[in-house]
């Protein structure tokens, strides 16, 4: 509350979660909607690393999940034109990929994967710059 010049804390979702992405040019407005790299179960909590992506309604609680394979596990999305990009690690293989999602249609998973032939290390913060602004 900036006219009160105090932070409020509640909670909206009860599982572990991080680098919340907010649809672009939204980062000075209300949203509804967020985009994370999450755990998909509290057990998977206790194991470690994120396995999922995920949109979470932030009014309603509604989630929408997308697993990308046992022992894979994603980085924090990045928005590019239509689309959503995740580096993420398979660590039964040790090679990483970019799962792609067309941002429209979150819930039905990837539309496409770019295989490297090593891993790659997950980075902790990433940006695209679209072809016109590089």
């Amino acid at each position: 509350s900036p006219g009160r010049k105090r932070l409020l804390g509640e909670t909206r979702w009860d599982l572990s979660c991080e680098f919340p992405v907010p649809p672009p040019g939204s980062e000075t407005r209300p949203e509804n909607s967020v985009l994370l790299a999450a755990h998909s179960t509290p057990e998977a909590a206790g194991r470690g690393m994120f396995d999922s992506l995920c949109q979470l309604d932030i009014e309603s609680g509604k989630t929408s999940h997308i697993d990308l394979g046992p022992h894979t596990f994603p980085s924090e999305v990045v928005h590019a034109g239509g689309h959503l990009l995740s580096l993420a690690y398979d660590a039964e293989s040790h090679t990483s990929f970019v799962a792609v999602v067309d941002a429209s249609r979150f819930e039905e998973g990837t539309v496409a994967k770019m295989h490297f032939e090593h891993h790659v290390p997950l980075g902790f913060h990433g940006v695209w710059v679209g072809a016109e602004r590089a």
